[in-house]
């Protein structure tokens, strides 16, 4: 998850290449109007182009599609829609320029090859027409940088209004250094000051952030429960930057460089999983899932029926889980415990028994998860469930509608969320998962603070390659798991 000020930044970047992708297909439309359909007078007398190269509409916009899409990747690569990448006008219309230019060569490259070789003449009647890729190049360039610079312009004066403000906090000595950097921020508004914090003045802190009066705080590390507070903004995703900072204060926490106005701080940083990341990772989600459905559909008919003729009555269990932001959800399972004894909140009887259950046969008394040893509410299909984790099976529709992805820390309940502490919410900074880190180093053998450990890894060092690591290893980790 990200912190809610970077969440527009994210917005802005993941909406430009789709703007980009309209506004080349719209100027190649404009180009080729102006050749063939307004024939202005002074473009169609001149020598630039030739009344005999007619191009055909259709297969000149195959061309411009194909066009636009190799421009999109060549500045994606370039930088042009890295999220932590701020970019001047001029920086951009370079970028542009270059990548326009560059795709128009070598789409002229590939038409005249196309026009006379016979064998890979794929497009019969597109013609190099001069006018088309000179004025072309000229009108596409032009309209992606007034496209910039018009949203540039409309984003400054809306943040001018009021919208989209960032209040910042700024906490210890010289917060002077913050101020003047911030100085020619339009939409930044400095809510509150401290030099030091007591402990009223912590409070006070921790109030504004619970209740999102705060989306910035600029903190000099010096200052009294500096930790704490850093924490805090961590649980509730407050965008944090750290100045004057004493590293060795800060082995506990994940931060990296970053420059504002030429000054060095130190932001905090929630995961590894950011950006385009996110994007990567939620189309692997969605891909991963349907297959696996579609390959194991019949896996979840012949599990359903054993449930139900064993112990009639639902063969589906939702369990309240939290994800990321502190928001419950229902994870999906198949029933293991017998129908009598399935614990919801209106079943009071289920729920205390549970807790007895809890309190004499607890396998971890770690305070915060628990394991039932031995659990007399399970069906025997529920066992082998359990012990082969097909349980879970059911979960990969929550990874469909978003709840959960593939790979994650592991979902924990509402009741053991609370018993956290500090510290143990770095876990819920990225989606939970069916599988993870945790997982293939020991499943439910593991004690809290050993899952929170490798969870906690798992949220610092996130990459695809270690999801795929973890999904292969998993299959392994339960015939293993199920051979003991």
């Amino acid at each position: 998850m990200l912190p809610k000020s970077y969440v527009r930044e994210v917005w802005n970047k993941a909406v430009m290449p789709v703007l980009d992708f309209f506004t080349i297909i719209a100027f190649a439309i404009l180009t080729y109007q102006l050749r063939y359909e307004w024939r202005i007078q002074w473009l169609t007398d001149s020598e630039i182009i030739s009344k005999t190269r007619v191009t055909n509409f259709t297969d000149y916009m195959k061309v411009s599609l194909v066009f636009a899409v190799v421009c999109i990747i060549y500045f994606a690569i370039n930088g042009l829609y890295k999220i932590r990448r701020k970019l001047t006008i001029s920086s951009e219309l370079i970028t542009i320029s270059l990548g326009v230019i560059t795709v128009m060569g070598w789409v002229i490259v590939f038409l005249f090859f196309n026009e006379y070789n016979n064998n890979i003449n794929i497009f019969n009647s597109i013609k190099l027409s001069k006018f088309l890729a000179l004025f072309g190049t000229l009108f596409i360039i032009l309209g992606l940088f007034f496209q910039r610079l018009f949203i540039k312009l409309i984003t400054y004066f809306i943040r001018l209004h009021g919208v989209f403000e960032n209040n910042v906090m700024i906490i210890g000595k010289h917060p002077e250094i913050v101020s003047n950097s911030l100085i020619y921020t339009p939409y930044i508004i400095i809510k509150k000051i401290y030099d030091h914090v007591d402990p009223s003045d912590f409070d006070e802190i921790k109030n504004l952030i619970e209740q999102d009066k705060v989306h910035e705080i600029y903190i000099n590390n010096s200052v009294t429960n500096c930790l704490d507070i850093i924490h805090l903004c961590e649980r509730y995703k407050v965008r944090t930057q750290i100045f004057d900072a004493d590293l060795t204060q800060l082995r506990d926490v994940s931060i990296r460089p970053n420059y504002i106005n030429n000054n060095l701080y130190f932001e905090l940083r929630y995961s590894a999983l950011e950006g385009w990341g996110i994007v990567a990772k939620r189309i692997f989600d969605i891909l991963f899932s349907v297959l696996f459905i579609l390959v194991f559909g019949w896996l979840y008919l012949i599990i359903m029926i054993a449930i139900y003729l064993e112990d009639k009555g639902k063969v589906f269990y939702a369990s309240e889980r939290v994800g990321p932001d502190g928001k419950v959800f229902n994870v999906y399972k198949f029933r293991r415990l017998k129908m009598k004894y399935c614990t919801t909140e209106d079943n009071k009887d289920a729920l205390a028994y549970e807790q007895k259950l809890i309190e004499s046969k607890d396998m971890k008394k770690d305070g915060v998860l628990y394991k039932i040893q031995d659990d007399p509410r399970t069906t025997k299909v529920g066992q082998f469930l359990e012990r082969t984790s097909l349980d879970e099976l059911p979960q990969f529709y929550n990874v469909l509608i978003g709840n959960l992805s593939v790979v994650g820390p592991r979902p924990h309940q509402p009741r053991e969320v609370a018993k956290y502490l500090q510290h143990h919410f770095k876990v819920l900074n990225i989606k939970p998962g069916i599988t993870g880190l945790a997982q293939i180093n020991g499943r439910s053998d593991l004690s809290f603070d050993q899952e929170v450990m490798f969870d906690s890894e798992y949220v610092n060092k996130w990459s695809f390659w270690l999801d795929l690591v973890i999904i292969f290893k998993t299959p392994l980790m339960l015939i293993k798991g199920h051979k003991n």
